[in-house]
């Protein structure tokens, strides 16, 4: 896209996220409103464009025009994949093999941007974009700039975003396609040597990072042990789980409480206001739906085992009630900031992630991966990973700044009480110095792994 249209792109969406700022302040009544009519459009567009959509939602559309969301059917990542060409709006898409076009910087067709899930559940997944649909995109990317404190000023920020190394992630793509010069903008790759990027930020000396939380905790050893030196206004995570304990390490090291933010390729996206009592969801752009395991809403304040999501916006490739698999807990009700949108009060992780260990009472009983965030809170550790093992379960632990002889034992049995304290059965746990810990493709740092029997090392 040439320089003057992607200004014009940038201007529209911030005039669009200027005008939509008002609805997270809407009457739970209002919104539902909202929401109706926006899905009652996208259900009448795309199932009048897509031959997929059009066979799933037959027969589900009011005479009026009306739909319930709770009425259509979910939609699974695999049965998307594989239908993918049928689910487009645009045929022009179809056949194309839209992998090749991922680390493309200009737009596929002159119209449409391409990329792909970080596939932290095994199984990535392609994202199409047109201009249209992009430019709601960055309006949420700016509504959630207005909340965090990031919006462009004079004299320009110096914005330090340090996310995924691939062209393919849509951090990548947000990141190049606002890069008109709003700000003054470093991007560094989270798979970058530590010294390198410390290095970088001791120069550049910005005002606001973005990052993911396990990165951020490594650089606030680093700014504690004074290697880094660097006084931000603004930091703000994404991408990863982020514990109270790294929360807590952050603050200690920059002396400013972190926004939190949470935005997926699908399309839902949220953030803490400066009352940091949840994260707030952009409920106007796409719906979302907790649930648990067979499909039930769960309550206000209960952990789901999945989301729905319906992007309002995507008239491409649509999602309507996509599944994701982030264990949350959402409540509704006013925050002391005035936004009646909902609340992510707790993200749990990826049901993928959820370990089942043998229980006390008999069966088994499902332990979430944070429950393991007490480890981060213990000095000299820089980094850890779980492994679930058929016979036990293996802490890979990185010791930084801090870390004495005794400072595994201390791991395993911190751990092993917490988990008798959850009702798990004779834990067996092991922990083990590593002199790094590998990231996914994506520069994520994968909390748990699971091995089969077969996969194991003691086989």
């Amino acid at each position: 896209m040439n320089r003057i249209g992607q200004v014009s792109g940038i201007a529209r969406a911030m005039k669009l996220a200027r005008e939509t700022r008002e609805r997270e302040y809407w009457p739970a009544a209002r919104m539902r409103e909202h929401q109706a009519s926006a899905l009652a459009s996208l259900v009448g567009d795309v199932g009048s464009r897509s031959e997929f959509h059009r066979s799933r939602l037959s027969g589900l559309v009011g005479e009026d025009g009306s739909v319930e969301v709770s009425a259509l059917p979910t939609l699974e990542k695999k049965t998307l994949m594989e239908n993918l060409d049928d689910a487009f709006c645009d045929p022009r898409l179809r056949g194309l093999d839209l992998h090749s076009h991922l680390l493309d910087t200009e737009l596929v067709l002159g119209e449409y941007r391409v990329m792909a899930s970080s596939g932290s559940t095994g199984s990535p997944s392609l994202y199409v974009y047109s201009r249209a649909d992009w430019r709601s995109m960055l309006a949420v990317f700016f509504r959630y700039a207005g909340i965090g404190g990031v919006l462009p000023r004079l004299p320009r920020r110096r914005i330090a975003a340090i996310g995924a190394p691939s062209l393919a992630s849509m951090t990548r793509k947000l990141a190049d396609s606002i890069d008109v010069g709003l700000h003054r903008v470093l991007k560094l790759s989270v798979s970058d040597p530590l010294p390198q990027i410390v290095e970088a930020l001791n120069s550049f000396q910005p005002d606001a990072i973005n990052v993911y939380p396990s990165v951020a905790a490594l650089l606030a050893d680093e700014q504690i042990s004074g290697r880094l030196r660097i006084a931000p206004e603004v930091i703000s995570t994404s991408s990863e789980l982020r514990t109270p304990e790294i929360t807590d390490r952050i603050e200690r090291a920059f002396g400013v409480r972190p926004f939190n933010l949470y935005g997926t390729s699908e399309g839902l996206w949220g953030v803490d206001c400066e009352h940091h009592q949840g994260i707030h969801l952009f409920e106007d752009w796409c719906i979302a739906e907790n649930v648990d395991a067979d499909g039930r809403p769960v309550p206000d304040g209960q952990p789901g085992a999945r989301l729905l999501l319906t992007n309002l916006f995507n008239r491409t490739l649509p999602l309507i009630r996509f599944e994701v698999s982030d264990v949350v807990s959402i409540e509704r009700g006013t925050c002391p900031c005035g936004r009646t949108l909902p609340r992510l009060k707790a993200v749990e992780g990826r049901l993928d992630d959820v370990l089942s260990l043998p229980s006390t009472g008999g069966g088994q009983v499902a332990v979430h991966p944070s429950h393991f965030s007490l480890i981060a809170a213990m000095p000299g550790i820089r980094e850890f990973q779980i492994v679930q093992r058929p016979d036990e379960i293996l802490l890979r632990i990185l010791l930084g700044d801090g870390a004495t002889a005794d400072t595994t034992r201390q791991v395993t049995r911190t751990v092993t009480e917490r988990l008798e304290s959850l009702g798990v059965r004779d834990p067996m746990i092991t922990a083990e110095t590593v002199p790094a810990i590998e990231r996914t493709p994506a520069g994520k740092l994968k909390l748990v792994i699971k091995e089969s029997p077969e996969t194991s090392p003691s086989n």
